[in-house]
């Protein structure tokens, strides 16, 4: 999880899916080399198996995206790389 304390910076994605399973991986890889991260998206539904987005109906699965500091994208990015290979299969 991103901390509070560090200096105001952007968050930038460096992985995006549809794949939950994908993003927690990304996310475990990132947290193992000490770069904070944070997910958003993911499956979001109601017992009828489709999401709601105000008075939108969308498809239960929305896309994963998981977001870095600026200053770590290009190490995150690196760090990624081959499941983002892998994730494009």
């Amino acid at each position: 999880m991103l901390d509070p304390q560090k200096p105001k910076e952007d968050l930038v994605p460096v992985f995006r899916t549809s794949d939950e399973t994908a993003a927690a991986v990304a996310k475990s890889i990132l947290e193992e080399a000490d770069i904070s991260c944070t997910v958003k998206g993911g499956f979001m539904s109601d017992v009828t198996g489709i999401s709601r987005l105000g008075t939108v109906f969308t498809p239960g699965i929305q896309p994963v995206a998981v977001y870095v500091l600026e200053s770590d994208a290009e190490e995150a990015s690196s760090l990624l790389e081959e499941l983002k290979e892998e994730s494009s299969q």
